[in-house]
């Protein structure tokens, strides 16, 4: 007895590991205890005599709750009742996977049943039912006429090559009395696409419902780093964002979230998530992780810092949560592993946001993204670090022609952004001393050239007119510093002196110009 009820828990174990790598879940004991005492629609206890002297069992006897023995399922019932062991365990197994009860538990976890693909499913019962899976007599003329008909209706995949495939269809025979459509789903066969995308129409009909989430969440959770050691450092800390920070967040990014294919194994609703958000997503909403650690205090971080303009701020605000470190080391040098952390959780923002090249930064801030490079750079030669991991995008900069990492120059535009919010976030610490420095003291990255945001110093634009608002910028950034103009430059130059004209005025004067010079 107490086998057989192991064997029932450790079906629905099995399935939610295998199927979507939910375990713990904090529903599973219940649906257990749910289907021994046979509170669930489709019955699948089918206990044997002997069986109702256990507790639970003795409940279902009092309530007169029997699996049925009339229609199809009451033939099913008995045929499985009269089977042989092994017949039993893969039977009990299929129809565990099959029931209601575990397709709501999937849609607890925003995960369509785990039988909704056949081969995956075949390959699930694999592993959970072992040797006992040829328990069943062969249907090989059932099988080769379906094998015939999906060829019919334009099947181009091959179930032969499906592990488990065969036995599936074989149990499926021996318990049903009929053959099941064939289903294996290659990315090329439209026959079988269209039967997902009817079943997958369905499914999603019926579950609508969508719960709170919260990218910032996910976004923390998301961090498959290649460096085994490292965790978010949030949970050991005595701040986290408030619900508040969390909205902000929400609008600021999900206009821009990447639109990417559907996978088979999501409802819709977590679909609309971009890829690697997915996984974090549903575990959010089931509640297999309980969001920010309970243990900390809820002194929350000021939920301005989640309002900036620039989406980049926004993520690298994020980044700099998740990896800050408020006692940090007593040192000013640069912390190699935070800046190979801090780049690829950027990295990995790129992969499911629509995000501008680089974050809007000014000319003076530009030269100091050269800056914290140089330090860098210089630092890692004089201590001998190991190969360089960061694996930011180099972006093109204005300034001399030189590229900058992109992860510098979030860097510098989230901590301009924190100063101007009186936030200090401690990350590298390195950086952040060169920060400080030169908001303290500009002529340690050079002259002063107006405030942050006004402008743009890096490139390249995405069109003419962007082309044209940079050569703008550079020109204007000449005239204000005394730089002698090149030769030829004249007229460009008596353009944009010229205080009678709009803007408007100037970029089309200017592009008479251009289109002059080239002919």
């Amino acid at each position: 007895m107490d086998c057989r009820a192991s064997f029932v828990f450790g079906v629905i174990q099995k399935l939610l590991r295998l199927a979507c790598d939910f375990y713990p879940c904090p529903k599973l004991r219940g649906l257990w205890l749910q289907i021994i005492e046979g509170l669930v629609d489709d019955d699948v206890w089918l206990w044997v005599d002997g069986d109702e002297e256990w507790l639970p069992l003795r409940r279902r006897i009092a309530l007169q709750r029997y699996p049925t023995v009339t229609g199809s399922h009451g033939k099913r019932n008995e045929r499985i009742r009269s089977a042989t062991p092994a017949q039993r365990v893969c039977a009990i197994a299929w129809l565990i996977a099959n029931s209601k009860g575990v397709a709501e538990l999937f849609a607890f976890h925003g995960r369509t049943p785990p039988t909704f693909r056949t081969p995956k499913i075949a390959s699930i019962l694999s592993n959970i039912i072992g040797k006992y899976w040829d328990a069943f007599p062969s249907q090989a003329s059932a099988w080769e006429n379906a094998l015939a008909k999906s060829k019919e209706d334009g099947c181009i995949c091959s179930p032969v090559d499906c592990r488990g495939m065969r036995q599936w269809f074989d149990m499926v025979v021996w318990l049903e009395g009929t053959p099941p459509t064939l289903e294996v789903g290659y990315e090329s066969c439209a026959r079988c696409r269209s039967i997902l995308k009817s079943w997958y129409e369905d499914i999603g009909a019926q579950r609508t419902k969508i719960s709170h989430v919260s990218l910032l969440q996910a976004l923390y959770f998301y961090h498959p780093s290649p460096y085994p050691c490292a965790l978010p450092k949030l949970s050991d800390s005595s701040e986290r964002p408030s619900p508040t920070a969390e909205s902000l967040v929400n609008k600021k990014l999900e206009p821009l979230m990447k639109k990417h294919g559907f996978d088979a194994q999501y409802l819709p609703w977590v679909n609309r998530y971009p890829e690697g958000l997915r996984q974090h997503i549903a575990q959010q909403t089931s509640g297999c992780h309980s969001g920010w650690p309970s243990s900390m205090p809820i002194v929350v971080l000021p939920d301005n810092i989640f309002d900036a303009p620039d989406p980049w701020v926004v993520l690298g605000t994020i980044a700099l949560v998740m990896w800050s470190d408020p006692a940090g080391k007593d040192t000013n040098l640069h912390d190699e592993d935070w800046h190979n952390l801090f780049s690829y959780q950027l990295r990995l923002s790129l992969d499911c946001f629509d995000l501008p090249v680089h974050p809007s930064l000014s000319a003076t801030n530009v030269r100091l993204c050269h800056k914290l490079d140089q330090d860098y750079s210089e630092q890692r030669s004089f201590r001998q670090f190991g190969p360089d991991r960061d694996q930011s995008d180099w972006v093109y900069s204005r300034q001399g022609g030189r590229q900058l990492r992109l992860s510098t120059a979030v860097t510098v535009a989230v901590a301009t952004f924190l100063r101007s919010k009186d936030v200090d976030l401690y990350g590298c610490r390195g950086c952040h001393a060169v920060c400080m420095e030169s908001f303290t003291d500009p002529s340690t990255v050079g002259f002063e050239v107006g405030s942050s945001g006004e402008h743009e110093g890096l490139g390249p634009p995405s069109d003419p007119h962007d082309a044209l608002r940079g050569e703008y910028s550079s020109f204007q950034v000449s005239l204000e510093v005394g730089v002698q103009e090149p030769a030829g430059m004249e007229a460009f130059t008596s353009t944009l002196r010229n205080t009678n004209l709009s803007k408007h005025e100037k970029r089309s004067q200017l592009v008479r110009e251009v289109h002059k010079d080239s002919t």
